[in-house]
């Protein structure tokens, strides 16, 4: 008898593109976003959402990387992209505006609010989303913030992300564990013109489904994991509406209201929106599974068709101001027409301070749009010529004075930030005092010997002495000290090394530029004034031979030559400014990774530090014959003295555990490496228990048997499944 196989083994998706994992950001960004992004700045709605399991490289994708500037991701490069654009469109005139949300357990929270300090997510404002009465969603207490350049909403950034909420996963160290959303609202007006155009840039970042079975995840951990696939299930369910309508099928309801994601998105989703979808995906054999999912769901969100079209209106405001402008306009044309103010006599003081004034206000604005209306016949017309005549040479002698302030003034800046990020290299710079507020635990500790970087020193022996410095409880009274040893050996400590010398590298080739434009500019006026001397004596040499009259000016070989070195000058000088710049956002874009690493690692620092005390301090009291009196297990230091502030029934349960279940003193003395007795892991039939797994769960031992075994279990399948996939 033979046997078939139905089982479905090969599947086939199809895709606009697809991106390998050696794919660069950049290339990422011109693929997926770019036509998106600048759809925006034409008025036309766009959303880039990145969809797939967790681990499988979404808000790398969205965001970017924390650590080096050329792993910036969509959001910091779209905003790049749309204020180089306005900076070009000078045609235009752009107001744009930035929010940045999130969505945790089914809430909607703002994390632009720089108002307050978070240390918990319950310091964030909420926010409540509901739909208008012409179905358009609206939601109240979202802050919008104006950005007047890159720098701002890049600042804007760098304070959403470091309020969002993130913690470790089996599957992803630092896991997202809520949909964000970061919103860009552009409203672009061409000079002259009534018509506005307005859009909105949504650049999503979900959230990563995880089945909680295999993953083996429980605590809060398993409740995110239940609100985020269940978000992901009504996004399913909306897009499969969606799918079923553009193919003809009647679907008159679509369930937006099933979540507050969906709610939000409504518009991107199935709206006047130019959207495009990211599907991660991971390769492993086990995620198999998880991955066609993601193409499955990849496929019927491509089949969506949605109806796009240009966001512009006339703006009432802007046609009532140009209506009152023009009938004031032609009622003074028509009193000068009329002769009205021939007989008068001359100006007096207080007209005269009036058109002083209107002149200067005029002069002042720098605005395309700004027009001089002088009123009162040709006597304020002559008058007026006089104030602006006056006014535009000290107006140019101001204008002369500030570039060269300016100028000074970029050169200061380049000396004192280079002698900063010098100095910024000591421990100084990341002290913390000893009553600074302490951050809530968001990751699991992390074991010191897995953090150890011994790239800058290397060597064995110098990362085991590295090791039994982390662990001195007596070395960390000095909380200078502990600092000191806990960054040699923090994870990302090589990544903020490279950040400080890759920063002081772009500060000397922008020290090198600038110079190299002063250069190009004191030659561009060398030569304009040597071209200046050459057409002064031409022009003299004519008046005195009046046969060089028929001579043409193209031919005197001097003034050619001058001019082309002049041109040539005038290209470096462009090339200088513009380079110039890039390294100002560079440099502006490794200040904020700098600043963000230092918040993390401070954040890192205070929970290692508490994590470590508590230890020590659970150690004591689960052993407390191990120690030489009861007195010396008394904390005796403000490191302990921080640490202590557990609860008096905690306390009383493990002393009352200790001293009712432990064994007898035979068999308790036989202790392994991590000092807990074989006995007590016997007891929980955990005797050929991995260490490392038992190092792991330490210090979340609760002192309840059955707790404690189902602590130490957890912690050794999380280490196998570790080790069977290290990445």
């Amino acid at each position: 008898m033979r046997y078939v196989n139905n089982q479905r083994e090969r599947y086939h998706f199809k895709f606009n593109g697809m991106l390998g994992e050696d794919a660069k950001q950049d290339r990422v960004f011109d693929v997926v976003a770019k036509d998106v992004v600048l759809g925006a700045l034409e008025g036309v709605n766009g959303t880039i959402f990145a969809y797939g399991q967790t681990g499988s490289g979404k808000t790398f994708t969205i965001t970017g990387g924390p650590d080096r500037y050329s792993e910036r991701g969509l959001i910091p490069r779209s905003i790049s992209l749309i204020f180089g654009e306005a900076e070009k469109r000078s045609d235009h005139t752009f107001l744009i505006h930035i929010s940045y949300s999130e969505i945790y357990n089914d809430a909607i929270y703002d994390l632009l609010d720089p108002d307050r300090e978070v240390e918990d997510l319950e310091d964030l404002p909420r926010v409540r989303v509901r739909e208008d009465e012409e179905g358009n969603v609206v939601m109240q207490n979202l802050r919008t913030c104006r950005a007047s350049n890159e720098e701002d909403a890049l600042a804007l950034l760098f304070l959403g992300d470091t309020n969002r909420t993130i913690s470790e996963t089996p599957m992803n160290m630092a896991s997202s564990r809520s949909h964000c959303i970061f919103s860009v609202i552009v409203e672009a007006r061409k000079i002259g013109e009534d018509v506005v155009r307005r859009s909105k840039l949504n650049l999503v970042d979900l959230a990563g489904s995880e089945r909680v079975k295999k993953m083996g995840i429980d605590g809060n951990t398993l409740v995110e994991a239940r609100y985020i696939n269940l978000s992901l299930h009504f996004l399913e369910q909306v897009i499969v509406a969606l799918q079923e309508r553009s193919i003809g099928h009647s679907r008159p309801h679509v369930p937006y209201r099933n979540s507050a994601m969906t709610l939000v998105l409504k518009d991107s989703l199935g709206g006047n929106c130019r959207t495009s979808m990211i599907a991660n995906i991971t390769f492993e054999q086990m995620h198999v599974d998880e991955s066609i999912s993601t193409c499955k769901f990849a496929q019927r969100v491509a089949m969506i068709a949605n109806e796009v079209v240009v966001n512009e209106e006339l703006d009432p405001q802007l046609v009532i101001k140009r209506l009152k402008k023009e009938v004031h306009d032609l009622k003074e044309d028509l009193r000068m027409l009329k002769g009205e103010e021939a007989d008068r006599g001359p100006l007096t003081e207080e007209e005269r301070e009036r058109l002083g004034k209107d002149v200067a206000e005029y002069c002042a604005d720098t605005s395309p749009e700004a027009t001089l209306t002088i009123t009162g016949g040709m006597l304020f017309v002559n008058a007026g010529g006089v104030f602006a005549k006056c006014d535009k040479d000290v107006q140019e002698y101001i204008q002369k004075l500030r570039l060269q302030i300016e100028q000074r003034d970029n050169e200061i800046n380049v000396l004192v930030a280079l002698l900063q990020k010098e100095k910024g290299n000591r421990i100084g710079e990341a002290t913390f005092s000893d009553n600074s507020k302490q951050p809530q635990p968001v990751n699991e500790p992390k074991q010191p010997k897995a953090d150890m970087n011994t790239a800058a020193n290397g060597g064995a022996s110098q990362s085991n002495k590295d090791h039994a410095d982390l662990t001195n409880v007596d070395a960390l009274v000095d909380r200078n000290k502990s600092f000191e040893l806990f960054r040699k050996s923090y994870r990302r400590n090589q990544a903020i090394e490279d950040n400080k010398t890759t920063l002081r590298d772009k500060y000397e080739a922008a020290k090198a530029k600038g110079k190299q434009l002063n250069e190009a500019k004191e030659k561009i006026n060398q030569l304009k004034a040597m071209i200046e001397q050459i057409r002064i004596k031409r022009s003299v040499a004519r008046i005195v031979d009046r046969s060089m009259e028929d001579e043409p000016i193209e031919t005197d070989p001097e003034e050619i030559k001058a001019k082309a070195a002049l041109e040539k000058e005038k290209s470096k000088y462009k090339e200088a400014f513009y380079a110039l710049r890039e390294l100002k956002k560079e440099i502006e874009h490794l200040q904020m990774l700098l600043e963000q690493s230092r918040v993390r690692l401070q954040k890192d620092f205070e929970l290692w530090l508490r994590l470590t005390a508590r230890q020590q301090q659970e150690s004591r009291v689960l052993h407390p014959h191990d120690d030489n009196s009861a007195a010396d297990a008394e904390p005796s230091t403000a490191l302990s003295v921080d640490c202590s502030q557990q609860t008096n029934t905690n306390a009383q349960r493990k002393v009352a555990w200790a001293e009712n279940e432990r064994p007898g003193a035979t068999q308790d003395s036989q202790k392994n490496a991590l000092g807990i007795s074989n006995a007590y892991l016997q007891h929980l039939g955990l005797s050929d228990v991995d260490l490392k797994a038992v190092e792991a769960a330490r210090p979340f031992l609760t002192g309840n048997s059955e707790a404690d075994r189902d602590i130490i279990k957890f912690y050794e399948a999380r280490a196998k499944l570790l080790k069977a996939y290290p990445q």
